[in-house]
């Protein structure tokens, strides 16, 4: 027993730490909420509903953290609008995509997720002066 008793205090050592770690990582802000309407107007490949909410998700997340909404239409396979309402309530101007080249991909998703962000961050940037 007496050999064994520092192996059961470092077990016990450890699991303290993980459990003290994961409370600290769960208090991060609220991540911002994302629908979608119209993805069946997607190509399958570009990833649909679920990969412009991730992609908005991220990019709002990293640059303007809060409980904003983004509403994303799918209008056709080649153009997407974004209407936002902020944490506080206010509803930015929509915002538009297209492309002429071909259809949706996952590389237009993210940049309009980025455009989303980008509008976000500067009106808040803007709110406090």
């Amino acid at each position: 027993m007496a050999r064994l008793w520092p192996v059961l205090a470092a077990a016990s050592l450890i699991a303290c730490t993980n459990g003290s770690a994961s409370a600290v990582t769960s208090a991060t802000p609220a991540a911002p909420a994302c629908t979608v309407s119209g993805a069946d107007k997607f190509v399958e490949r570009a990833g649909g509903a679920a990969a412009i909410c991730a992609a908005v998700e991220r990019a709002v997340h990293a640059q303007a953290p809060g409980q904003h909404h983004v509403e994303v239409k799918v209008l056709s396979a080649t153009t997407m609008t974004a209407t936002t309402r902020l944490a506080d309530g206010r509803t930015l101007p929509d915002l538009h995509t297209a492309i002429s080249d071909g259809t949706i991909s996952p590389a237009m998703m993210d940049r309009f997720a980025q455009d989303i962000a980008n509008q976000i961050s500067s009106t808040l940037q803007h709110q406090g002066k």
